[in-house]
């Protein structure tokens, strides 16, 4: 679900940023099957950085819930988001997300990761718009965790939390390997459909 959020947020925070300078606009508006080129092959490089780096941010993720929950507490959460419930909550976070509504809303800043107050905002209309899912059954199991000592020590480590993701889905490499991958469908797309060559 991961690779398959993150791929679907390249596409739609790429769209955005090439699209809002009319120069680029009025670009891929002479090529309409460029953009799909580009995102194509740079699709390819993301998904290798994301699955590369999985193992380690599974690790630093582990390190930071056993240093802030007691071995109770932990089991508690397994048991939560391991229920049926549970992973109707996880899975709605995902399934949920409108990916190019939050590109329209928060543009080119998204790329560089949803601020806290925006990954609040993604949590509350993943919610919503996962409610048909959840039965009377899931939401009585919605009200007894939300009302859990638990569940509020969750909501007091969530701005650290947040922290950590960010800096776990900062890749400095990821650029140098996206431009190298780009480059060269952006070449063959040119020599394909533009008849004077590439620019």
């Amino acid at each position: 679900m991961v690779v398959q959020l993150e791929s679907r947020a390249f596409a739609a925070t790429l769209a955005f940023n090439l699209k809002s300078d009319p120069k680029g606009a009025a670009e891929f508006g002479r090529y309409p099957g460029l953009l799909d080129a580009i995102i194509s092959a740079g699709r390819v490089v993301l998904q290798k950085h994301v699955v590369a780096r999985a193992p380690e941010a599974q690790r630093q993720i582990a390190q930071f819930y056993a240093q802030r929950f007691t071995p109770a507490e932990i089991d508690q959460l397994i048991s939560f988001y391991s229920s049926p419930t549970g992973l109707k909550l996880v899975a709605g976070m995902y399934t949920g997300t409108n990916v190019k509504q939050l590109t329209d809303e928060f543009g080119a800043g998204l790329e560089k990761g949803l601020t806290e107050a925006q990954e609040s905002d993604l949590k509350r209309r993943a919610a919503i718009q996962g409610q048909a899912a959840f039965t009377p059954e899931d939401r009585k199991a919605l009200i007894a965790f939300a009302a859990t000592p638990l569940h509020a020590k969750l909501g007091r480590v969530r701005p650290e939390f947040h922290a950590l993701i960010q800096s776990i889905f900062v890749d400095p490499t990821l650029d140098a390997e996206l431009s190298e991958a780009v480059q060269p469908a952006v070449n063959d797309y040119m020599a394909k459909h533009d008849t004077k060559g590439s620019r």
